[in-house]
């Protein structure tokens, strides 16, 4: 039986090697073959036979042919993740694989611009934008995989590892991760960077984050720092570090009952009482009893709530001892994804693990990619903090808001020794103009901002993997560093057995 301390340096691996769910590479190449071979088989054979008389028939069958043989070439195409990553960040990326070159690469000197970084590049897809003039370097596959167990939970890994490899990983030793993004091709370090989170409501996955090990840009000196540094979140979260390896700590893998409820909004909207709160009383479900209640929601461990035109939608996970975990394919969790981001998700409820309960997406397909370039119309935005936001009175204005603006707000909380942070997200419909939103905020977000400081937020961090607008209007932007500082950032049952050696620098 293997040690939990077993060293795996496996890293580098190619596009049929790596986690995906979905087997982009290997579909992509298959059918692309496919395609191809079937158009040059069919062109040569029609060839073989044609007689010297030209007819339209057989010019439209090469012209058929022919755009087989280019969809065929389309798809070999995407099975490159070069391209796949190009078609999501719109830049070519440099691929160093070992420490050495990644230190050469963001060390400064006079023939070169120190780079930008990226994981998977999914960012500049959501957020709409394109990195500027430096060069970017890819930290993806070619710098990914579990460096080594370290104590009885913890696991450090290179930081271009995914967070649905990560968690394949960990299941295997029954533990789970905190929290985590609900999207499985994110690399680790773009989730951490982002302070990405899922529905955890005491730790998010940044507070998980033990250790880290860094190189500044620039100089390319190594920094390695643990969570009860000073200066651990300047380096963790700091624009002039490129993390490299980090230790992540797990917690047991336990079942959680999953539910999901879906409301209508309030019979009478805009009418309200005294206290704001007119769709706490006329909201039900499909049973006459079954209210929204609020403060039920708010003692699950796991939680989050959307707010839509239309209706009002709660997640909510309670530790189970039942052992029968669900098992969800890709498609039902696609087709849920679906429903939710139309609003029109119903009433259900599963056992799963933690683990496996936060994944929604597994895959995005690079067809997909190319359609949210061409059509996309939605943009998305989310603001993290620690003000004494009015939950219960912000479900009216907000949903007033998105039947005038389209598209949902969607809240999490989390909550230690006292401390709360809510993560608010909106998605709603602006022009596809990037330029238009890069310079200047777009009416919709800054009246979504206007209600949200109405409701107590005052001040607030972007999450820097969405769209950064220029402006939050009347809100104060505040770094991500400094709200975590103050929200009691950490574990509340910290092992603390995870750690990369300290090497303090002058």
């Amino acid at each position: 039986m293997s040690s939990p301390h077993d060293s795996v340096e496996k890293h580098g691996q190619g596009s049929l090697e790596r986690f995906d769910p979905c087997f982009t590479a290997p579909v992509c190449y298959s059918l692309g073959l496919l395609c191809a071979g079937v158009g040059v088989g069919m062109i040569i054979y029609t060839s073989a036979f044609q007689t010297s008389n030209v007819v339209p028939s057989s010019v439209g069958a090469y012209v058929g042919f022919s755009i087989l043989i280019f969809f065929g070439v389309i798809f070999l195409s995407f099975a490159n993740y070069r391209v796949r990553f190009r078609l999501r960040s719109g830049r070519w990326g440099q691929y160093p694989s070992t420490k050495e070159a990644i230190i050469e690469a963001f060390t400064e000197n006079e023939a070169s611009l120190v780079p930008n970084v990226a994981g998977e590049g999914w960012s500049y897809l959501i957020a709409r934008d394109r990195p500027m003039s430096p060069p970017l370097v890819a930290l993806r596959g070619n710098w990914s995989g579990l460096v080594k167990r370290v104590g009885e939970r913890g696991f450090r890994v290179r930081t271009g590892t995914l967070l649905g490899e990560l968690t394949g990983i960990m299941e295997k030793h029954d533990l789970a991760l905190y929290d985590r993004p609900q999207f499985d091709q994110m690399t680790i370090a773009g989730a951490v960077r982002t302070c990405g989170h899922g529905w955890n409501a005491s730790a998010w996955l940044i507070d998980s984050v033990m250790a880290c090990e860094a190189v500044e840009k620039g100089s390319g000196r190594i920094v390695k720092r643990h969570q009860g540094d000073k200066d651990f979140l300047s380096v963790l979260l700091g624009e002039q570090f490129v993390l490299l390896e980090v230790d992540i700590e797990g917690q047991p893998n336990r079942n959680l009952f999953i539910e999901t409820k879906r409301f209508p909004s309030p019979d009478k909207v805009g009418v309200q009482d005294s206290s704001g709160c007119t769709i706490t009383c006329c909201c039900k479900g499909k049973d006459d009893g079954d209210q929204l209640d609020l403060e039920r929601w708010r003692k699950a461990p796991y939680k989050m709530i959307f707010v839509y035109k239309s209706s009002i939608l709660t997640k909510t996970g309670t530790f189970s001892n039942d052992p029968k975990e669900a098992n969800v394919g890709n498609c039902a969790l696609r087709l849920r994804y679906l429903q939710r981001q139309a609003g029109l998700s119903g009433d259900w409820s599963i056992v799963d693990s933690i683990a496996d309960a936060h994944t929604i997406v597994q895959n995005v397909w690079p067809t997909e990619t190319v359609l949210s370039h061409l059509f996309r119309r939605d943009l998305n935005t989310e603001i993290y903090s620690t003000d004494k936001f009015d939950l219960k009175a912000s479900l009216m204005p907000l949903t007033i808001f998105h039947r005038k603006r389209g598209g949902r707000t969607e809240i999490r909380v989390r909550e230690v020794e006292g401390k709360i942070m809510f993560a608010i997200d909106g998605t709603m419909n602006v022009s596809r103009r990037t330029g238009t939103i890069r310079e200047r905020t777009p009416s919709a977000y800054i009246e979504w901002f206007k209600i949200l400081h109405s409701l107590g937020v005052t001040t607030g961090a972007i999450h820097r993997g969405k769209y950064i607008p220029p402006s939050l209007g009347p809100i104060e932007e505040v770094s991500m560093k400094d709200l975590f500082s103050s929200a009691n950032f950490g574990l509340p049952d910290s092992t603390n057995d995870v750690f990369i050696e300290n090497e303090y620098d002058a």
